[in-house]
């Protein structure tokens, strides 16, 4: 506690991202945080990415440095750096100077608060897991909240138990688009990509109407780990405004598929509601593109070659009040005079219906072609 509200911590990255120099309230406030692991002697030309284990904020900061780069201009956004005993505003600059970049962290503000185990570096863990924003630090609650840390550890009976759970670290929905520069999401496969057996697959993911900010992905599927049968590296496109664009998703997809162990030849896509209708479109103005489709609730428009889309299994509510089952019931047809696709009907399903889809273990072992033996279930 006690730190200067003026003090700057600033630290220098080159063109390949490698920490380069760190300035001296850099060390301070590592040493007053007990962790030496980040003094200067330890950290400096380390990539900083190996300071980063989880893949989506890994993702959030490649654009923003790239856009920082690429744009030639300053990105800056407030983010958290709570500790066990104090609530921290910080405010992020990135500011380019040729192919290198100098970041600095502000303190904004610095309060005083209740002991809170579950941010203490050493304190004990257990099996169980809840994640925890690495932007705004709130804890995601067993109601689906994201609420402060204190009110998270009140909710979930933390105060009274030695043994806490594991954090994982995720970007809770307010902080999806950050400074305007995220794009999309990663989320890697347990155990990261390094840990994988080899290249895997790509899914790539697109959500429905307004959900830009709030994207109903980290608070539904298929980005809930429950859900998720791993395997695969899911890739969560952002929708700014209006409509999918084809070119940028083919952009994103580019940019996913150079830069990370997959396989570049075997991407799956899946989207619900005006991203099951991007899905279906892009696979037939990009064909080829995609190994196998999960649509949810959308629009499917006729078009010609219908036959040349990938095997598709479309799921649609009986008494969806947004897309009536009457407005694709003709390509729904078509679809199933193809041994290859698969077409559902919920008698019962209105038009949110993906949680209903993607909690199914045979929703998955199709998109992924896997056996059930094979997925273990």
């Amino acid at each position: 506690m006690g730190h200067d509200r003026n003090m700057e911590l600033r630290y220098r990255l080159d063109a390949q991202d490698r920490l380069t120099w760190v300035s001296s309230a850099w060390t301070e406030f590592a040493t007053e945080n007990q962790a030496p692991e980040l003094r200067p002697e330890a950290i400096v030309n380390r990539p900083i990415w190996s300071f980063i284990a989880d893949a989506e904020t890994r993702s959030v900061y490649r654009q923003l440095f790239s856009h920082a780069r690429g744009k030639r201009e300053p990105v800056r956004f407030p983010y958290r750096c709570d500790g066990p005993e104090a609530r921290r505003l910080m405010e992020l600059a990135i500011e380019p100077e040729g192919d290198e970049l100098v970041v600095c962290s502000r303190m904004v503000n610095e309060e005083a608060t209740p002991r809170l185990r579950l941010l203490e570096r050493d304190a004990e863990r257990g099996e169980e897991v809840v994640s925890i924003c690495s932007n705004c630090r709130r804890v995601r609650a067993d109601n689906g909240r994201w609420l402060e840390p204190l009110d998270a550890a009140r909710r979930l009976g933390l105060f009274a138990r030695i043994v806490q759970p594991r954090l994982q670290e995720r970007i809770c929905p307010s902080c999806e688009s950050i400074a305007e520069g995220c794009r999309y999401l990663l989320t890697e496969p347990e155990g990261g990509l390094d840990e994988a057996s080899g290249p895997v697959p790509v899914v790539v993911f697109l959500h429905g109407a307004g959900q830009a900010r709030w994207l109903m992905r980290l608070d539904a599927p298929p980005r809930r780990s429950e859900m998720q049968p791993g395997g695969y590296l899911l890739v969560s496109p952002v929708l700014r405004s209006g409509r999918w664009d084809v070119d940028e998703l083919s952009s994103i997809l580019d940019e996913v598929l150079a830069e990370n162990a997959v396989v570049s030849d075997d991407v799956r896509a899946t989207g619900v509601s005006i991203g099951a209708t991007a899905c279906w479109r892009w696979a037939g103005l990009r064909r080829g593109s995609f190994s196998r489709l999960l649509l949810v609730a959308g629009v499917l428009p006729l078009f010609d070659g219908l036959r040349s889309v990938p095997p598709t299994w479309a799921v649609h509510g009986a008494r969806d009040p947004i897309v009536p089952l009457a407005m694709v019931e003709p390509v729904l047809r078509e679809l199933g005079t193809s041994p290859d696709n698969r077409v559902t009907i919920l008698e019962d399903g209105g038009h949110d219906i993906w949680s209903r889809v993607y909690s199914r273990p045979d929703a998955w072992d199709w998109l992924l072609e896997r056996d059930i033996e094979e997925s273990g279930r």
